[in-house]
């Protein structure tokens, strides 16, 4: 026997559907977001075994990228440079950021002899705290 209610009485279920929509619209917003916060230019890494000597403080510095397409082509954060504009952006950069280490980022496909080239020139601008980018190799 099922008891009658009044009409104007409080209904005890959960209405879910407002939170549904709330999570769906914070799962598009960082799907969105997401692929933004990577900086530099997009290149296809190198893999390496992960260094546990690493020293953390050195993380904390404030980054410039600095990035080797497969084509050679230099990139300063995404600002495309050409290979004899790279001093003068670079010392630019020092001058106008003060900017503390720089991040190389080389194709996997790139003779070591291009990096290499591009390590020197910044090494002669004056940056001493330079990073080559490597993927973390999964697995042992």
């Amino acid at each position: 026997m099922r008891l009658l209610q009044p009409k104007n009485s409080v209904k005890n279920e959960i209405n879910v559907t407002p939170l549904v929509d709330v999570v769906l619209v914070l799962l598009i917003v960082f799907m969105v977001v997401a692929p933004l916060l990577q900086r530099g230019k997009h290149v296809s890494l190198p893999v390496a075994t992960p260094n546990p000597f690493e020293k953390t403080a050195t993380a904390k510095l404030e980054t410039l990228v600095v990035s080797i397409s497969q084509d050679k082509t230099l990139f300063v954060g995404d600002k495309r440079v050409s290979q004899t504009a790279l001093i003068e952006e670079m010392q630019q950069q020092l001058q106008s950021n003060n900017w503390k280490k720089i991040l190389l980022k080389g194709d996997k496909t790139l003779p070591f002899e291009e990096v290499r080239s591009v390590l020197e020139v910044l090494q002669q601008t004056g940056f001493r705290h330079i990073a080559l980018a490597v993927e973390e190799r999964k697995g042992s």
